[in-house]
């Protein structure tokens, strides 16, 4: 007979030696997410990473930005990772690439007991929809510098900071009802 996991936790706690077992079962996910974070934090600054992974990815962050911006009738320069339309510069760098952002993301991911096939689907799926929004995210700060320039810290920091957390936190639990049915 197959026990699903909340029985075999409600049978291990019953004996003395299983409630040590059953608590780090119901902590592992919390652990895992943090343990996954600090191991890719550190990897995320690793010379090839960042060359390979980060500075590419930056880099398609200012071009896709441009693009959108394109698609609406605008105009938009990419050097690098600076974006600018008219008066308005943006130099797009680590925190504002959404990275880490993608990092935090994944990690719950990974760290959710479901099957790895799932959990590897939610991190491409939830990478592609981060970008997506950081895309709009640049695209709403490059018109804040151009339009607003006095309310760009503002913007920067506190506005759409909070909304990228946000969207981080929704999108896994919109992943976590969804792999609920499939699981």
């Amino acid at each position: 007979m197959k026990l699903g996991l909340s029985r075999r936790l409600e049978i291990g706690a019953r004996s003395g030696a299983g409630r040590s077992r059953a608590w780090l079962i119901s902590y592992l996910p919390f652990l895992l997410f943090f343990t996954y974070l600090v191991v890719g934090n550190f990897v995320l600054i690793l010379p090839a990473v960042y060359e390979y992974l980060v500075s590419p990815w930056t880099h398609w962050n200012a071009l896709a930005a441009a693009a959108l911006i394109g698609f609406f009738g605008g105009r938009a320069d990419v050097v690098g990772t600076i974006l600018s339309s008219g008066s308005a510069t943006l130099d797009i760098r680590n925190g504002c690439n959404a990275v880490h952002a993608v990092l935090i993301l994944s990690c719950a991911f990974l760290a959710s007991p479901v099957r790895w096939r799932l959990r590897l689907i939610g991190v491409v799926l939830g990478a592609g929809v981060i970008f997506g929004f950081n895309i709009i995210r640049l695209v709403i700060l490059l018109v804040v510098a151009r339009y607003l320039p006095n309310q760009l810290e503002l913007f920067h920091v506190y506005v759409l900071q909070t909304l990228v957390l946000l969207f981080v936190f929704s999108t896994y639990l919109v992943w976590t009802k969804f792999v609920g049915r499939q699981d």
